[in-house]
C-alpha cells in the first residue's frame, strides 16, 4: 500500500513541512503479522473484581464503574475502599466530601480512586489497580492524603507535604484525613491552603 502523505488537511501539511513523507500503516502491518503482546503473568485484574466483598469495611458491595472516568484530579487515601462502600458515611469520609464541596469542586471535575484493596479481610496496597485506573482517568493531579497512601505510590521517597513528580504522575502529598480529625484546625487549614490554589474545570 502506498503510504505517502496526501496533502488533504492541516495535519498532513504540518507533517509534510516537518519533513515527513511516509507513514507506517501499523493497522495493516499487524493484521498481516499478528503477534502475541501479552507476557505470562501480566494479565490485568478486572478493576471491579476485588470490590465485591464486604469485609472488613462492613459496607455494601459496590463496583468502581462510576469512579473510572476521565477527571481533572484523583483524590485518594489508604482507607478509601471502606468509605466507597459506606457512601462516605464515616468520619473521614464525611470530612473529605465536606472539603470537596467547600472548595466548590464539582463531582465531574474529580474522582476517587483506591490504591489499596481487600485481601484476607484486611486492606493491602494495590498500586497495580491504581495505575490501571489512571490509564482511563488521565488526571492532571493526584491528591494523596497521608503517608500510608503516599508510600504505596512513592515507596522510595520520604513523605513530605507538597508536590512530587514521578513519570507522568504529579502527586500532591497532603495530611492524612485521620490526623485532621476530630478538629485539627492547623492541619485542616494547611490542607485547605494547598487545595484552594487549584481551580479545576467545572468548579463553582
Amino acid at each position: 500500500m502506498d503510504s505517502r502523505i496526501v496533502m488533504s488537511g492541516p495535519h498532513a501539511v504540518r507533517l509534510y513541512n516537518l519533513g515527513v513523507r511516509h507513514l507506517l500503516n501499523l493497522k495493516n502491518l499487524l493484521a498481516a503479522n499478528p503477534v502475541n503482546t501479552t507476557c505470562p503473568g501480566s494479565e490485568k485484574v478486572h478493576l471491579n473484581e476485588q470490590f465485591r466483598i464486604q469485609s472488613p469495611c462492613q459496607g455494601k458491595q459496590i463496583t468502581l464503574d462510576k469512579y473510572l472516568r476521565p477527571s481533572y484530579a484523583v483524590w485518594t487515601y489508604y482507607d478509601l475502599p471502606c468509605d466507597l462502600k459506606t457512601d462516605f458515611q464515616t468520619p473521614q469520609g464525611r470530612l473529605i466530601e465536606s472539603i470537596r464541596t467547600s472548595l466548590g469542586w464539582s463531582s465531574d471535575s474529580m474522582t476517587y480512586w483506591p490504591l489499596a484493596r481487600e485481601k484476607d479481610n484486611v486492606l493491602v496496597p494495590d498500586s497495580d489497580t491504581f495505575l490501571q485506573g489512571l490509564e482511563v482517568i488521565s488526571p492532571a493531579f493526584i491528591f494523596c492524603f497521608g503517608a500510608r497512601a503516599f508510600n504505596v505510590l512513592l515507596p522510595e521517597q520520604p513523605f513530605v507535604y507538597g508536590k512530587h513528580v514521578k513519570g507522568y504522575m504529579t502527586i500532591l502529598a497532603l495530611p492524612a484525613l485521620q490526623a485532621m480529625l476530630p478538629d485539627n484546625r492547623l492541619l485542616k487549614n494547611f490542607a485547605w491552603q494547598i487545595l484552594r490554589t487549584f481551580s479545576p474545570p467545572g468548579s463553582i
